[in-house]
């Protein structure tokens, strides 16, 4: 034990854990107090939503389950609910990096925006048909 009473240096454990969220536990030992700290990496969204005419609506979240479930079950009344379908988004860490990058695809013209689209997901198959059971959201409106 030191001259200011702890009890030796401080312990580090990392635990990784889930595909979109990285979990890292800190044992910290310090004056005989021990006890983990958990910090929980945040993960930023840009999605893009379709409805049946190859029409898109162009979002940014933190949540992005939760929130491609508030259209799914439209929510929200209003025009967002139309938007039914997740047919691309992309994951930042940094929350200025995702902004931009919604402002950037905001700014494209609609044939560029199709081209983004096809190229990661040339069928516009719903990219999250599969995260909710299909009593909550009903089935699709567009094949």
């Amino acid at each position: 034990m030191s001259r200011d009473g702890s009890q030796g240096p401080r312990k580090l454990n990392v635990i990784l854990s889930g595909a979109h969220r990285t979990v890292v536990s800190i044992q910290i030992v310090k004056r005989g107090v021990e006890g983990p700290v958990h910090f929980v990496e945040k993960w930023y969204y840009v999605y893009i939503m379709d409805k049946q005419v190859q029409d898109a609506l162009i979002g940014i979240t933190s949540k992005l389950h939760l929130r491609i479930f508030q259209h799914k079950t439209g929510a929200f009344k209003g025009f967002t609910s139309n938007y039914n379908r997740l047919v691309y988004w992309e994951q930042f860490k940094n929350v200025n990096r995702a902004i931009a990058r919604e402002k950037q695809l905001k700014g494209w013209r609609r044939i560029k925006k199709i081209q983004l689209i096809v190229s990661m997901n040339p069928t516009w198959n719903d990219l999250a048909s599969e995260w909710y059971p299909a009593k909550y959201i009903g089935p699709s409106t567009r094949p």
